[in-house]
């Protein structure tokens, strides 16, 4: 899982105004933004296409191959699920050099701590029901929720962003959890995706140009699955 306060740190120390240009204001924003573009490639794979950075990115952040298989599994199955339901409202991105699962306006699976754990959105409404059933110990266990802001991001809004938020996020840790109840869990992320689809914010031009065609590459040959492609 990112660090968010860490990232920020980062982008205060390397995404400051020139006071040499605080008389000339265009410049000063010219500036600024040249700064943010260079740390967001310092951060991102230099080429989103590669197959081999896809590998030396995966390979640093799972280092473990069951491990990262199990991962990698998690993200081609959501990534069919999306695609089911849309096409063209999806995206592999690598910012902060961790893949990232976008649908729509929301990052939806991030994996952490070396690939042992999920960041992922959770369905609200089908989450609560699921807890008044009787949560299992184990779920309790594995699963953590986000903080608020600015270190954590625990709730998603629907495209009117006043509407009650439709997501739970938070960490999801195999460590502690009962492997029986991972097809649940995946079911209310699942539900999420079809939400966000019906309901959410839709997908920016920025973030569908920044797609690594890379990952999926290493995916299906890590996987031995065919694995769909986004419609541009």
């Amino acid at each position: 899982m990112i660090d968010w306060v860490d990232w920020q740190a980062r982008l205060s120390r390397r995404w400051k105004p020139a006071r040499s240009c605080c008389f000339v204001p265009l410049l000063g924003i010219c500036y600024d933004i040249c700064q943010y573009q260079i740390l967001w490639r310092s951060l991102s794979m230099n080429n989103l296409n590669s197959e081999t950075e896809a590998k030396a990115l995966l390979e640093s952040i799972a280092p473990d191959k069951s491990v990262r298989r199990r991962y990698l599994t998690i993200l081609a199955n959501a990534i069919i699920e999306v695609n089911r339901l849309d096409r063209r409202q999806w995206a592999i991105t690598t910012f902060m050099d961790v893949p990232r699962l976008v649908v729509g306006h929301y990052y939806t699976y991030t994996p952490y701590d070396n690939g042992e754990g999920v960041w992922l959105a959770l369905d609200t409404n089908s989450l609560n029901k699921f807890i008044q059933q009787g949560v299992p110990a184990s779920f309790q266990q594995a699963w953590r929720p986000d903080p608020p802001p600015p270190e954590g991001y625990p709730r998603y809004k629907d495209r009117s962003r006043v509407h009650n938020p439709f997501s739970t996020n938070g960490c999801y840790d195999f460590h502690k959890a009962d492997p029986k109840l991972w097809p649940k869990v995946e079911q209310l992320s699942f539900q999420f995706i079809s939400t966000a689809i019906d309901i959410g914010q839709r997908m920016r031009r920025d973030t569908r140009a920044r797609h690594s065609s890379g990952i999926l590459k290493y995916m299906r040959k890590e996987l031995g699955r065919s694995i769909p492609d986004p419609k541009p």
